[in-house]
Order: structure tokens, then C-alpha cells, then sequence
């Protein structure tokens, strides 16, 4: 083989790898051989850095050294051939990261060595961890609240601190049951396209060992023609085309997952954050964003949401988690009155549509409007009554506004007005001093 032939198939065996968006190395006697850009880009390095100036502990967060040079040493002497573990990694600016490892031994000029990929995970593990911080906050949450409830149960009326008791724990459960909902959907399509890049990530590997074979196996009279021969075949057989097109699909997919993960769990910190019956300023138009967001299982399916807030944000000195808990209340019962309104087979998307503002006397004012089924006047007058529901039994205690009129009348001094029509829609207005 000449030269030229040489570098050629040296070339074309680079565009392969450098083609990858996950990191592959080829590491023998202990060092790299072998690194791609995205391998370098991984751990923040220049490629010639990688190659030649660091050993490759360097690069492994030091508890986790142990277990890497293990499980390099196994494939190395043959004990295991392919395996797949995680470890935590050292970027250039000493900053920690959580790689998942594919690798493989191999033959390489005749002497061992340890062939394989690096998948970033670190979005990934700070997804799970923060979950694990939402569960453990939700289990406060639900305690902390219970002992509130068993406060308004001595301040209230027998019956009507009960049904206190009823509503606020409904809302808790539907809040919880809603929230696992939406995390779990973009947890499972997170998960599916793990479990695709794994799969993709052992072809590419295996792909990447036949051409090491023929490379090996080759005389320098025909490994040209050898790789030439094998190489439309094997494109074919690991569906290039496809995983070019597919595997950043797949990456796309996973970060648009990790973030709806994200918003989730930040809108259920600020949600769940109780007030200790402390009133202090509340940003009107964040809590809104917030009650949306959490109650977005309750809305997204029957109705489309907008928000409307001024350029300049809107405080009132409040209880944060009870004035979030009658804009709850509010969009969760806009969402059920659409929900009414869809029963037959032509059946029309409705539309929430939540604004607040200053109104000209300076009290600050949050409007919820409903294309739903509406109310007659008689049922008007009796909504905010504390034993009124129009509810079947099973939906819940029905008292939500009862509560919710309880919360802005009686602990903030506000008004809660509502204007409905049968077949038009429903308007519920909050109104708040305002702080300048």
C-alpha cells in the first residue's frame, strides 16, 4: 500500500469517528491513542492536550480512579470484553461531570487495548436528583400543611374546618397525582432515547471494530481494496443514513425532555414553598406563571392557556402558597367547565385567559376568563356559599371557592367577584391591595 492509499483510509476511518457526537477513544498502555473532538469538547481540552500532555487519571474525579483502571484492567487481560458503567469525570476547569462509558477490548498493532464511547449524563443525574428533592419537599409539604389544617380546624366551626381539611388535601393529591403525570411523560421519552443512543452507541462500536479487523487483517497490497469492498456493506448493515439522521434527533429530544423536567420541578419548588402564615410580597405575575404550570395536567388537554401581565411586575403583601392556591382553584375550575362543554363529538378546544393588572384605584387585579359552560344566576349567587357544590359525588368536596373567597376576603382584605353566563363563559376577578 502506498502512502497515499494509507492516509486515504485513515481519513476515511477519522470521518467516521469525528462524525460521532458522542466521545470515542482508543487507549493502550495506559494512555490515549486515540481521542475524537467530542471526546475532547466532553472534558473541556484540546485534542492534541488529551493526546499528549495528560495521563489519563487526569481526567476521572479521584474516588472514581479505582473502579475505571478496574474495569480497564479486565478488558485489557481479557476478563470481560465489552462493558458499560458511569463515573464521575474532571473537566479542565475542575468542574465535575457524570459520563456513561461504552467500551470494548480490542487488538490494536498486535497489543490490547480498550476501544469505546462517552456519553455526557450530567443533565440527566441532575434531573434524578432533583426529583428526588421534589419528592422529599412534596412529603414536607403535605406535613406541613396538615398541621396547618389542624390549626383553621380550632379557628373554624366544626363542619366547616372538615371540609377545609377535604379540599386542601384533594388539591394536594390531584397536585401530586398531576405533577408524577407530566414528569413521568418526558421521564419515558428520556428513557427511550437512552435506551436508542445505547443501542446506537454498540453498532457504532461494533462498525468501528470491523473496519480495526479488516484494517489488521489486511496486507499493505490490498487494504484499499479490502476497506473499499467492506465499507458500503457495513455502512449499510449499521444504517448510517438512518443514526446521521436519527441520533441528534434523539439528543434533541432528550434536552427538550430534561428541560420540561426542569420547569416542572422549579415551578413545584416555588409552589410548594410554604408562607409559615407570614405575609410578605408576592410578584402577582410569577404566581400565575407558577399555578399554570403546576396545573397544567388539569388544562392542557381541553383548553388553551394564555397569560397576560404588564411590563412592570404587580406585588401585594400576601400568604404566597394560599393566594397561589385560589389561582389553582381558579384555573383547575375553568378547565372543568370546559371540560362540561365537551361531550359530544364536536367538541370545541376552549380557551383560559389569565391576566393581571392595576386597575385605576391601584389595587391589583388577577382576571380569569373561561369559554366554558357557564352558570345561571341562581347557582351564581351560591357559589362562594362554604356547603354550595355542583359536583357529583366522587369529584371532589366541590368547595374550592368557598375556600378560595375565604382566603382573599378573610386573611387579605381583598374581592373575589365572578360574571357568568349559561353557554358564555365565566369571569372570575381577584382583587388585591396593591404595594407601590
Amino acid at each position: 500500500m502506498t502512502k497515499e492509499e494509507f492516509y486515504e483510509s485513515q481519513e476515511r476511518f477519522q470521518l467516521l469517528a469525528e462524525s460521532s457526537l458522542a466521545g470515542m477513544y482508543l487507549i493502550q498502555d495506559g494512555k490515549f491513542k486515540y481521542v475524537n473532538q467530542a471526546f475532547a469538547d466532553l472534558f473541556g481540552y484540546q485534542v492534541e492536550e488529551v493526546l499528549n500532555d495528560l495521563q489519563m487519571t487526569e481526567l476521572i474525579y479521584p474516588e472514581d480512579r479505582p473502579l475505571v483502571q478496574e474495569n480497564i484492567r479486565r478488558r485489557i487481560e481479557g476478563d470481560e470484553n465489552a462493558i458499560r458503567y458511569t463515573f464521575r469525570g474532571l473537566r479542565k476547569n475542575k468542574s465535575i461531570i457524570h459520563v456513561e462509558v461504552h467500551g470494548r477490548r480490542v487488538q490494536f498493532n498486535d497489543r490490547a487495548g480498550v476501544i469505546g464511547t462517552l456519553i455526557d449524563i450530567t443533565e440527566t443525574k441532575r434531573a434524578e436528583e432533583e426529583l428526588r428533592c421534589l419528592n422529599d419537599q412534596l412529603e414536607s409539604r403535605i406535613k406541613e400543611r396538615t398541621h396547618e389544617l389542624e390549626a383553621s380546624y380550632r379557628e373554624l366551626k366544626l363542619a366547616h374546618a372538615k371540609l377545609l381539611q377535604q379540599e386542601k388535601m384533594a388539591s394536594i393529591g390531584q397536585l401530586a397525582a398531576g405533577i408524577a403525570h407530566e414528569i413521568n411523560t418526558p421521564i419515558q421519552f428520556v428513557n427511550d432515547n437512552v435506551t436508542f443512543l445505547h443501542t446506537s452507541m454498540d453498532e457504532l462500536l461494533a462498525g468501528m471494530q470491523m473496519f480495526l479487523n479488516i484494517i489488521q487483517s489486511a496486507s499493505e497490497e490490498t487494504l484499499l481494496s479490502d476497506i473499499k469492498n467492506n465499507f458500503n456493506a457495513i455502512a449499510e448493515d449499521l444504517e448510517l443514513d438512518y443514526l446521521k439522521t436519527e441520533i441528534p434527533q434523539s439528543f434533541e429530544t432528550l434536552q427538550e425532555g430534561i428541560k420540561r423536567i426542569s420547569r416542572i420541578v422549579i415551578a413545584m419548588k416555588d409552589f410548594s414553598q410554604p408562607s409559615g402564615n407570614i405575609l410578605e410580597p408576592v410578584d402577582v405575575g410569577k404566581l400565575i406563571h407558577t399555578a399554570a404550570e403546576v396545573s397544567c395536567h388539569a388544562w392542557k388537554h381541553v383548553a388553551d392557556l394564555t397569560i397576560e401581565t404588564p411590563d412592570t411586575s404587580v406585588f401585594v403583601n400576601g400568604l404566597k402558597d394560599e393566594l397561589g392556591q385560589v389561582v389553582l382553584n381558579l384555573i383547575t375550575n375553568a378547565a372543568d367547565a370546559i371540560e362540561d362543554t365537551q361531550l359530544g363529538e364536536k367538541a370545541v378546544r376552549g380557551r383560559i385567559q389569565i391576566q393581571a393588572r392595576i386597575a385605576e384605584d391601584k389595587w391589583a387585579e388577577i382576571i380569569v376568563k373561561d369559554t366554558g359552560c357557564g352558570m345561571p344566576p341562581e347557582i351564581l349567587s351560591k357559589i362562594f356559599d362554604p356547603f354550595f357544590t355542583t359536583k357529583p359525588v366522587g369529584h371532589g368536596s366541590g368547595q374550592g371557592l368557598a375556600i378560595a373567597y375565604h382566603i382573599i376576603k378573610d386573611k387579605h382584605g381583598g374581592e373575589l367577584h365572578v360574571e357568568s353566563r349559561p353557554n358564555e363563559g365565566s369571569t372570575f376577578v381577584v382583587r388585591l391591595p396593591a404595594l407601590p
